[in-house]
């Protein structure tokens, strides 16, 4: 009597089934991690720009949401930009969620969070 090899019919199902909810899973979440990363680096330019060229609040929070809004990123708004002063040194910190639906009532809830010091 031989052993079976392979997998069942079953166990195919629920294979493809794993892998469908990974691909959408990188489908739904993958373009806020790209979105994160364009936010990123314009905040590295704008540390350079800073270092060279202070600015008062008003017009980096200006600067800042030009630049995403010419990379076509406007889900930011003022209130996710902080800027503060600690030991003589301005801190820039950008703080704000996404939340995706994944399926039905199931949410993926993601917190994205830069500082940058100038």
């Amino acid at each position: 009597m031989q052993k079976q090899k392979g997998m069942s019919f079953l166990g195919l199902l629920v294979f493809l089934f794993v892998l469908a909810e990974v691909v959408l899973l990188g489908m739904k979440l993958g373009p806020h991690y790209l979105n994160d990363y364009v936010v990123k680096k314009v905040l590295d330019e704008m540390a350079q720009e800073l270092i060279s060229d202070p600015k008062s609040q008003r017009q980096i929070r200006r600067d800042f949401l030009s630049k995403l809004s010419m990379n076509n990123l406007e889900f930011l708004s003022e209130k996710d930009i902080k800027i503060t002063e600690q030991n003589n040194q301005k801190i820039l910190d950008i703080t704000y969620e996404v939340r995706e639906s994944i399926i039905s009532n199931i949410d993926a809830n993601l917190t994205f969070n830069h500082q940058i010091k100038f």
